[in-house]
C-alpha cells in the first residue's frame, strides 16, 4: 500500500499501547503507566473522551457501573502538558493524520492548516465534552503540567467541575502533592455523600 512521503499516514501512531480497562489490580495499573510513551500531538479532547469511555458502562468498555448506581463516583483526572494541537501543515492534507483524519477534510469543524484555528476548534469540542460529562454526573479534575500547558489554563479551569479542581504544577516535584490533594478531595466527596 502507498504511504505518504512523511510516513505519517492513517496508521501513524497506531502502534500505541491499548487503553487499560478499569481494574483494581495495582500491578496492572503500574505496568500500564510504566509502558506509557509520549508521542504525536496533544489532543486534550480525545484524552477526555477516552477517559469517559473507560468509566462508562457502555461499549467499547463495559467495566464501568451505571451512571445511576448508588455509592458510585465517576472521576476523571485530565492532565496535559500542552495545548490542543492537530499539527496543521502546509501540504495537501493540511495536517498529519489525527483522530479527525486530515485537517483538509474539515472533520474538526473547518478545513484549515492554521494551528490557532485548529486549537480553537478542539478547545470548543473539549469544553462541550466537559459540560456533557459533568451533566452525566462525572467529577473532573484538570492538571496543566509545566509551562507548555500555560495556553490551556482557561480551558482546563473551565473544564474542571469546580475552578479549585484545576491545578498547574510546574515541575515533577510539584506533581505528587497535586495528586495527593486530588485524592484527599475525592475521599472528602465520598465521605460527604
Amino acid at each position: 500500500s502507498a504511504t505518504p512521503a512523511s510516513g505519517k499516514g492513517p496508521n501513524f501512531l497506531c502502534d500505541s499501547n491499548p487503553i487499560t480497562p478499569l481494574t483494581s489490580t495495582r500491578s496492572t495499573l503500574d505496568s500500564a503507566v510504566n509502558a506509557l510513551q509520549a508521542n504525536g500531538n496533544t489532543n486534550i479532547f480525545e484524552g477526555l473522551m477516552w477517559g469517559w469511555r473507560v468509566l462508562s458502562p457502555d461499549e467499547p468498555f463495559t467495566e464501568g457501573k451505571s451512571y445511576t448506581s448508588p455509592n458510585n463516583r465517576k472521576v476523571i483526572v485530565l492532565m496535559t502538558d500542552g495545548v490542543n494541537n492537530l499539527g496543521g501543515l502546509n501540504n495537501m492534507n493540511m495536517s498529519n493524520y489525527s483522530a479527525y483524519g486530515y485537517a483538509a477534510k474539515g472533520r474538526a469543524g473547518q478545513a484549515t492548516s492554521n494551528n490557532d484555528t485548529l486549537t480553537s476548534l478542539l478547545d470548543a469540542k473539549t469544553l462541550t465534552a466537559c459540560t456533557n460529562a459533568k451533566a452525566k454526573g462525572m467529577t473532573i479534575y484538570t492538571i496543566g503540567f509545566g509551562s507548555g500547558a500555560t495556553g490551556s489554563a482557561n480551558l482546563l479551569r473551565s473544564c474542571a467541575t469546580d475552578p479549585k479542581y484545576y491545578f498547574a504544577p510546574q515541575n515533577s516535584s510539584d506533581l505528587e502533592p497535586v495528586f495527593k490533594q486530588i485524592a484527599q478531595s475525592i475521599n472528602s466527596l465520598r465521605i460527604a455523600e
